[in-house]
């Protein structure tokens, strides 16, 4: 089934885009389902929620999980990370320890779970 954002979620991602702006603070989404790479488990109405992302220069990262393969990629600065999952994974597990600093984060993996380092876009 595929999931949607529709115009309140998205006009209270704005507002919130903007206050955080305001507050001179950066905004990490963490969300259920991707935008970006585009797969099979990408949210209806993506533009419209990339559109708003790349409108805000201090949203600087989207993570979410639901992709046992994961994913990973950067667009216009941004990096959108889909954390591997779980699911359907008998044998193994896996998992990753953030760390989040001022202009980047860094993912540990442990078991399936690949190490990353995300760099911010400059805000």
């Amino acid at each position: 089934m595929k999931r949607a954002v529709g115009p309140v979620p998205l006009a209270w991602l704005d507002r919130t885009c903007t206050a955080a702006r305001a507050a001179v603070q950066k905004v990490i989404i963490f969300a259920d389902h991707p935008v970006w790479p585009v797969g099979i488990d990408t949210l209806v109405y993506v533009d419209e929620v990339i559109a708003t992302i790349e409108r805000h220069p201090q949203t600087v990262a989207w993570l979410n999980g639901q992709n046992p393969a994961g994913n990973f990629a950067y667009r216009n600065g941004v990096p959108f990370a889909i954390l591997h999952g779980m699911v359907e994974t008998a044998y193994t597990s896996t998992f990753a320890i953030g760390q989040f600093f001022s202009y980047r984060m860094t993912f540990s993996g442990r078991d399936r779970g690949p190490s990353r380092e995300l760099v911010f876009r400059p805000t």
